[in-house]
């Protein structure tokens, strides 16, 4: 027995673009009236996905190149990364 879902948005997470999952992942949207591709490693393109029936892209985009550095490199994690950042 085949299931149906009723969604009216779809949330995709940005790592399902290599995974090699992404057309199997985007099937189960179904008739939702916005599907959102989102998380920090979103490419802010939104060309290839906006042709494929995505309707918004988010993601986080560094201003400080040389600050996210540091922080990385000193373990801050995403609080402190998105603090240093901009969402869209």
């Amino acid at each position: 027995m085949e299931k149906s879902f009723l969604c009216l948005v779809a949330a995709l997470n940005e790592s399902i673009l290599t995974s090699k999952i992404f057309d199997e992942l985007f099937s189960f949207r179904g008739a939702a009236k916005e599907v959102v591709l989102l998380g920090p490693g979103t490419p802010f393109y939104p060309v290839p996905f906006f042709s494929r029936e995505i309707t918004a892209i988010m993601g986080t985009r560094i201003f400080d190149p040389l600050t996210m550095l540091t922080v990385v490199s000193e373990a801050g994690g995403t609080k402190k990364l998105h603090q240093i950042a901009e969402k869209r």
